[in-house]
């Protein structure tokens, strides 16, 4: 959570401030890559360059927040498909969403990847687990490989955010993956 780690509750304008930031950051990292400096974070988000390093005092602190925010949003979808009760329609509500957002966000992916520091691990861990979750469901309703195991997906999503970014239609994607996973 960067420098606002201090257990205090932040003013209802700084963590304003904060959120816009963070958007300012995501769609600047998209157009710009990660090489970006922090004044045009700054403009964007229509604050002070103090204001961006108080809240974020290193471009690496910022994103790590946007990592994590990101892989955050992630474990939200997944959290959504697994609260869907048909075991099919989990899975294909996961891998569609999961395909859609890897096409919205094919520029902060780029980014995270330049930074091999970036500290998501808590969000990954907890999205692990909802994999794992959700491939038991859909496995005991014999939807999916038997041997598959939550890091196969997870290795598989990266496959296909790689595909994405390289030029393949998501819903191709989607539908591929959907397909490779099912019991032969």
């Amino acid at each position: 959570m960067g420098t606002m780690e201090t257990g205090r509750q932040l003013r209802a304008d700084a963590r304003r401030n904060r959120e816009r930031i963070l958007a300012a950051a995501r769609a600047v990292f998209l157009e710009e890559g990660a090489d970006v400096q922090m004044e045009p974070i700054a403009r964007r988000a229509g604050v002070g360059i103090g204001t961006v390093y108080r809240n974020f005092p290193t471009k690496q602190v910022l994103i790590d927040e946007v990592g994590r925010q990101w892989v955050e949003e992630r474990c939200t979808a997944t959290a959504s498909a697994l609260q869907i009760e048909d075991p099919a329609e989990a899975l294909r509500v996961f891998v569609t969403g999961a395909s859609a957002a890897m096409a919205r966000d094919v520029g902060i992916r780029k980014v995270l990847s330049h930074y091999e520091e970036v500290d998501t691990a808590e969000a990954d861990a907890l999205h692990l687990l909802q994999l794992k979750t959700l491939l038991d469901r859909v496995r005991a309703a014999g939807l999916v490989r038997p041997d598959l195991t939550p890091p196969d997906l997870f290795g598989l999503m990266c496959g296909m955010a790689f595909a994405i970014f390289r030029g393949t239609e998501p819903a191709l994607c989607a539908e591929v993956l959907l397909r490779g996973l099912r019991p032969t």
